[in-house]
């Protein structure tokens, strides 16, 4: 690649002002063609996909108060070698617990490996720990994903932004920082809500099912207000039983 200072040095050899012009041009020529060159070598090295990749999702993802989505975490090994241990853990945010049941599980071992899954219902707190020995008893193969996954219930409304801590993954050099993992609940306000007061109940007993209705609206009030139910869709054989109260 020519220099600055081999530039330079062409334009004052050469006396003539063509020649020289024509020498310059090749040197520039030669300098523009061989910077894209390293420029994309950095590029293509920036681009190279991390050994390990750690994500999160809730599903369904816009839920109400009282509410229950599933939240996962999604670990994929493209390190090519098999991991032999991860851990990480997640608290979540104010207005989000883990449900009742909380229905935790995982499958981020391979047997006779087990590992350590903390979830409470009630509480906040959800952690993983699972430690192989490789390369017989990896706890996930190169090139494989597992996932964690646990109920969570949205005790208050808004946007419920999710950061867990750092992932450890050992993926044959030692333990190593992945990063984190993100997501957002949306927890919305809802104007009909209903829920079975007794629950559960035995076949042929009857119970209670409440709807309640709120107006978020400070300055208007809700007219014409209407709905429906259709029983027979949340269970075969469920009906209504009188006396209902009238309509207003």
């Amino acid at each position: 690649m020519a220099t600055r200072r081999q530039i330079s040095s062409l334009s004052r050899r050469c006396a003539n002002p063509w020649l020289s012009g024509r020498l310059l041009g090749r040197a520039l020529a030669t300098l523009s063609v061989a910077l894209p060159a390293a420029l994309f070598a950095g590029f293509a090295a920036a681009q190279t996909a991390p050994p390990v990749v750690f994500s999160k999702t809730f599903s369904p993802d816009t839920i109400g108060p009282g509410s229950v989505s599933t939240l996962t975490f999604s670990i994929v090994d493209n390190s090519g070698a098999a991991v032999s241990g991860l851990t990480f853990i997640d608290g979540l945010p104010a207005g989000m617990t883990i449900a009742t049941p909380a229905n935790a599980s995982t499958n981020c071992a391979i047997s006779p490996i087990v590992p350590t899954l903390t979830a409470a219902s009630g509480t906040n707190l959800v952690s993983l720990s699972s430690f192989g020995f490789s390369p017989s008893f990896p706890v996930l193969n190169a090139g494989e994903k597992c996932t964690v996954s646990v109920d969570v219930m949205a005790t208050a409304a808004g946007l419920l932004g999710n950061v867990t801590g750092d992932l450890l993954a050992d993926a044959g050099n030692g333990q190593v920082s992945i990063g984190k993992a993100s997501a957002v609940l949306d927890v919305q306000r809802e104007f009909l809500t209903k829920a079975f007061i007794d629950d559960p109940i035995a076949p042929g007993r009857t119970g209670k099912l409440r709807f309640t209705v709120t107006n978020f609206d400070r300055a208007n009030d809700a007219t014409a207000i209407s709905f429906t139910d259709n029983l027979e869709s949340t269970l075969t054989g469920l009906v209504a039983v009188g006396p209902l109260p009238p309509s207003p």
